[in-house]
């Protein structure tokens, strides 16, 4: 067993841990190590944090498992979106995904396919324009 998975069954077994305490209660892993997996495994979005008044409290994320199935319908929603060429539907599809995701890593994802749909509205090569006065199309 790695020095993350150690430190998530602890966090799992134990919530509402500081990380000193979890450092405390591995003496095989160096407490650097530990401050580093909790912060890891925090910003994967596999533990939440709480704050308290001694710092930073640590438990196991519990997500909800209807939460997880209307995300997967807006992206499901959002890609089909995408494949039919509607940008700025499937950006506002990506927006609310964006708003409904607890998770800091799920939340990026979706700001870069929202600021990839944004840039692909204006993609594409224009049938027509004017160039100098003179003007350049099809006739």
């Amino acid at each position: 067993m790695n020095n993350i998975s150690q430190v998530l069954e602890y966090i799992t077994n134990n919530p509402g841990v500081l990380p000193s305490e979890v450092a405390a209660a591995l003496p095989g892993i160096n407490k650097s190590t530990v401050f580093g997996a909790v912060d890891n495994l925090w910003q994967a979005g596999k533990i939440q944090r709480i704050g308290s008044a001694d710092g930073f409290r640590y438990l196991a994320d519990q997500q909800d498992v209807s939460s997880n199935s209307v995300l997967a319908a807006l992206e499901k929603r959002a890609v089909e979106l995408e494949k039919k060429g509607q940008w700025r539907r499937a950006a506002t599809v990506w927006l609310q995904a964006y708003d409904t995701a607890s998770v800091n890593a799920d939340r990026e994802r979706y700001r870069k396919r929202w600021s990839r749909c944004l840039s692909g509205m204006t993609r594409g090569m224009p049938d027509s324009g004017q160039i100098a006065g003179h003007y350049v199309g099809n006739k």
